[in-house]
């Protein structure tokens, strides 16, 4: 047998791996040359590849070169990326054609391996575009209300908010004459725009380039005030105002200048974006450099002006810019912004804006809102599912009717004719915007120094503090304290927006309010004091104390008051009464002539509380007592909040007598539009007396041991019914007449007493 040659064997392995490497050489120098010729065969399998990852049409044009060596980088005269799949969203032109996502002629594009990979397994994160330079862009964009964008690529899932859907970023991007076509159903935005990039001189990119300065953004303006930093403000009013000169970027100097227009909501929409300096425009890296910004928007009576710099020009990151805004409403900028702001009065407003990732931190110096007067500083992290923002609202005044279109009332500058109720009402029927509480979370602190509440017959509260909670579309006012007239209210508000019918709820107590502050209306007939001038005195006076647990739903003021279920009491302590309105009301005309010739005075009101139940939406007087030395005075009946009719009685027993007095009840009659008060027409006959004072015991006594009085007033208020059903002599005891005060802010005091019948 013979042996096999070792040489022979050694000759032939050296043979196989010089082959090898002979092969690896070659592949070698076929990829380099391949790569040196850029790929030329590579262009139909390149696009249907890219079609595939993309899930729509790729096409290059015939000057095709592509180099994959670390990215792939592609040049070529013409490239195009047709519109979305089936059924998804694309624009159509006039003939009702899809149109293409994007078609660019002189094209150079690089685009890193790890985006391509995220878009073909549709991860949802926007497309990371290394570089696009052309020389002329077409771009169509749709976004339809379902969230679905065209420029979300694969598999990618809908956004889930109307802001969350993001562009792609560019590490740089010049574009010499770009147009982009823009229908954000979500925004209900329509939009051309005109874009233009200048990379500049190389001098001017290298100054920017090394971070040195560059020419800033400026406006010209006439009779101006700077804000805190860079940008002159035209002054106008309370709030600063923007002057509208367009920002000229010099053609030396590198930049980006984006003119559009369209409708926002139907009404006429007009953007205009510069900035001077290098790009990039993605902010990944975060040693970018910053660079000049101006941004312009006028939308629906809407402006909002932005002056400042940013690391990245298409998604405003590492912004640190002053604004200035205006418009008609709150609620239309935080619709745009993705924020839930509420509907307003005419607002005007500046400050200071910074972005730091997915953070936004605003400080907000001034803002007018009708007469209202607020600042405050806050934050919005758009990088979790749901949007949180936190932060604190101030401010020196607060106008409660400049808050009324947050619950359907017209702007306090309406014509009459603006009125939201129906026709007859007064209470207003607009639904509120209840999607928009599920659009973020939200905890923000509120100190205001004055809430004025809209009358002059009314003292402001000074001040008001509490703090606002939005938590998966339930809001909350909370730890709600307000002071005024040497007293305050204390409590919390609550909407539910996750039923299908909003469900409200409060929980209020009130006590120590002097009426004589509180209520400003002045005693016009008070005698005269020693030195001949007249008492500055109110009608009624007295420390007022109270409570409400009260519940509803609806999505209008006029569907929630009308659905109100609850309890509310309130009590005077140590109060006084004018003595012409008590006999006016005993409709004695005798006394009330000689109380006007004389001078009015005050008549203690030895016992003075009513609780009142509500029933959807039914307000009625279970107890209204008022008892002075000269009168007691009950008040039954009901309100409706739904029908917003009137059927009230007043009552007046004297305790003398009178030629004059008619011994009648006054009646309150009509609707909330057109109330009638007049007497009744049948004199209260003595059954009716006694029936009226036998229907206030039981509720009475249950009342007396829910209310912040001392034992000697509760004695006095069991001993005025009496005297109402004639039964002052046998001296009517109940048992809580001897139970020691309950404090306002006792658990018992939130307690309802039974009703009649139950």
């Amino acid at each position: 047998m013979d042996r096999a040659n070792p040489d022979s064997s050694k000759h032939r392995w050296r043979n196989a791996g010089l082959g090898v490497l002979g092969v690896v050489v070659l592949l070698v120098v076929a990829i380099c040359v391949c790569e040196a010729v850029e790929w030329p065969f590579l262009r139909h399998p390149l696009e249907n590849k890219l079609s595939q990852i993309l899930d729509r049409p790729v096409a290059f044009g015939d000057q095709f070169g592509v180099r994959l060596f670390g990215s792939v980088r592609a040049h070529t005269d013409s490239m195009t990326i047709g519109p979305a799949p089936a059924n998804g969203p694309t624009l159509v032109d006039d003939a009702g054609k899809p149109r293409d996502f994007m078609h660019a002629s002189n094209v150079k594009l690089a685009l890193g391996y790890r985006t391509l990979y995220e878009q073909w397994k549709g991860t949802g994160q926007p497309i990371a575009v290394k570089l696009l330079d052309v020389d002329g862009l077409e771009l169509n964009l749709k976004r339809n209300a379902d969230g679905h964008a065209n420029w979300q690529f694969g598999a990618a899932q809908p956004a889930t908010s109307a802001s969350s859907a993001q562009l792609p970023s560019f590490e740089r991007l010049n574009v010499r004459n770009g147009a982009v076509r823009i229908v954000d159903e979500p925004l209900q935005i329509t939009a051309d725009a005109r874009v233009t990039t200048r990379e500049g001189t190389a001098e001017a990119a290298a100054i920017a380039a090394s971070g040195a300065s560059t020419p800033q953004v400026r406006v010209a303006t006439v009779g101006s005030t700077t804000l805190a930093g860079s940008a002159p403000i035209a002054a106008s009013g309370g709030t600063a105002t923007p002057a509208r000169q367009p920002l000229a970027i010099d053609d030396d100097t590198p930049g980006l200048q984006v003119d559009g227009k369209g409708t926002y909501r139907k009404a006429p929409l007009l953007i205009q974006l510069r900035s001077s300096g290098l790009l990039p425009l993605a902010a990944s890296d975060s040693a970018a450099v910053s660079v000049p910004l101006w941004l312009d928007v006028n939308a629906d009576r809407t402006h909002i002006r932005v002056d400042g710099t940013a690391t990245d020009l298409l998604h405003f990151g590492g912004m640190d810019a002053t604004f200035v805004a205006s418009g008609p409403s709150l609620a239309a900028v935080g619709d745009a912004l993705g924020v839930t702001l509420p509907t307003t009065a005419k607002f005007a407003t500046h400050g200071r804006l910074r972005k730091h990732g997915s953070v936004w931190d605003a400080g907000i110096a001034a803002m007018d809102i009708g007469t209202s007067r607020l600042n405050g500083s806050f934050k919005f992290d758009n990088g979790p599912d749901v949007p949180v923002l936190t932060g604190t609202l101030g401010g020196a005044r607060l106008a409660l009717a400049d808050l009324g279109p947050a619950f359907g009332a017209a702007p306090p500058d309406a014509p009459a004719s603006a009125s939201n109720a129906k026709p007859g009402k007064v209470i207003p029927d607009r639904a509120f915007d209840i999607p928009s509480l599920k659009a973020m979370n939200a905890d923000v602190g509120v100190q205001l120094a004055v809430l004025d509440l809209g009358t002059r017959l009314l003292e402001p509260f000074k001040p008001l503090q509490g703090r606002i909670t939005l938590q998966d579309g339930v809001l909350n006012l909370k730890e709600l304290l307000a002071r005024t007239s040497a007293g305050e209210v204390q409590g919390g508000i609550g909407l539910d927006s996750r039923p299908a019918v909003p469900k409200w709820n409060a929980d209020l107590r009130w006590s120590g309010i002097q009426l004589d502050r509180f209520l400003k209306a002045r005693d016009v007939a008070v005698h005269k004091d020693a030195s001949g001038a007249k008492a500055d005195v109110g009608y009624i006076s007295g420390a007022l104390g109270g409570n409400a647990q009260l519940k509803g739903e609806g999505n209008s003021s006029a569907k929630l008051l009308a659905s109100l279920d609850g309890t509310a009491r309130l009590w005077v302590r140590d109060g006084t009464v004018s003595h012409i309105l008590v006999e006016a009301a005993g409709i004695d005309v005798a006394q009330a002539l000689g109380v006007f010739v004389k001078g009015d005075d005050k008549l203690p009101m030895q016992c003075a509380l009513a609780q009142f139940d509500l029933v959807n939406g039914k307000v009625m007087p279970e107890v209204f007592v008022i008892d002075t030395k000269d009168t007691t005075m009950l008040i039954d009946g009901d309100l409706s909040l739904a029908a917003e009719t009137l059927d009230l009685r007043m009552t007046a027993h004297p305790h003398d007598t009178s030629p004059l007095a008619l011994r009648t009840p006054v009646k309150v009659t009509g609707t909330f539009d057109d109330p009638h008060i007049r007497p009744e027409a049948k004199p209260l006959v003595k059954r009716g007396v006694a029936a009226v004072g036998l229907s206030l015991i039981n509720p009475l006594a249950a009342l007396l041991a829910l209310v912040d009085l001392r034992q000697q007033e509760r004695d006095v208020c069991t001993a005025a019914v009496s005297h109402v059903q004639g039964a002052a002599a046998a001296g009517v005891k109940t048992g809580p007449a001897t139970a020691p005060p309950v404090a306002a802010s006792s658990p018992a005091a939130k307690l309802a007493p039974p009703r009649k019948g139950a």
